[in-house]
C-alpha cells in the first residue's frame, strides 16, 4: 500500500446497503459480516474519500461506529517484532506449544532449537505482547 490509502474499519446497521457508496468511491471491501443484525465492514479507500464516506454514512444511516486504522502505527508495532521473535513464535505454534493439551513443552522445544528455555520464552512473550497490543489498540473496539 502507498501513503494515499488506508484501511478503514466500521460497524454499520443492516437496514440499507452501503455497497453502492463503496463502488462510487472506488473502495475495496476486505470483509463484510453480519452479527446480530449489524453489518460490519472493512474497506480500503483513498485518503481523499474518507470524509465523503463518513459524511454519507452519518447523514444517511444509523452509523454505530467508525474507525480508521493507522497503517503507520500498525507497521511500528509490527516492527517491534524481530525476525527471531517471529520465527520462534511460528515454530512454537506449529509444534503445538499453544495447543491444549500441549503437543510440545517449552523445555523440549528449547532443546530442539538449541536455546535456553528462558530465552525461548522471552522471544515468545515479546511476540505475544506486540501482537496483543495490535489487537487491543487497533481492533478491539470493532469486535
Amino acid at each position: 500500500m502507498d501513503e494515499d490509502s488506508f484501511v478503514m474499519d466500521f460497524i454499520y446497521p443492516r437496514y440499507n446497503s452501503v455497497s453502492s457508496l463503496f463502488y462510487d468511491t472506488n473502495s475495496i471491501v476486505i470483509s463484510h459480516r453480519i452479527v446480530d443484525g449489524i453489518e460490519k465492514w472493512k474497506i480500503i479507500a483513498s485518503s481523499s474519500m474518507v470524509s465523503h464516506i463518513l459524511e454519507k454514512l452519518e447523514n444517511t444511516t444509523n452509523l454505530i461506529d467508525f474507525k480508521e486504522i493507522n497503517l503507520k502505527k500498525l507497521e511500528r508495532l509490527l516492527d517491534k517484532l524481530t525476525d527471531r521473535n517471529l520465527s520462534f513464535l511460528k515454530i512454537a505454534h506449529k509444534q503445538g506449544l499453544f495447543d491444549y493439551p500441549k503437543r510440545k513443552t517449552l523445555l523440549s522445544l528449547s532443546k530442539e532449537l538449541g536455546i535456553k528455555p528462558n530465552t525461548l520464552l522471552y522471544h515468545i512473550r515479546k511476540s505475544e505482547s506486540s501482537l496483543l497490543e495490535i489487537l487491543i489498540d487497533e481492533y478491539y473496539s470493532l469486535l
